[in-house]
């Protein structure tokens, strides 16, 4: 994972996501971290008809997203 100027640099299969999870992403269009992180909890659980997927990619992503902030602060 690279930390690049406020934005983690990485693509959406190394955060080890299900195979289901990661196809769903491909097949919205959202191939990057970075998109992932500019997503509210909303707009993410709106890619999916079920809240599993949704909690899995906000597990996966929160580390980052408090990263984030901690570099804000």
């Amino acid at each position: 994972m690279v930390y690049d100027q406020g934005i983690f640099v990485m693509k959406i299969e190394e955060l080890n996501l299900s195979v289901r999870s990661t196809n769903l992403l491909k097949r919205k269009g959202i191939a990057e971290v970075e998109i992932l992180l500019s997503m509210t909890d909303e707009e993410i659980i709106g890619l999916y008809d079920g809240r599993k997927a949704m909690g899995e990619i906000r597990e996966a992503i929160m580390p980052m997203r408090e990263a984030m902030r901690e570099r804000e602060q």
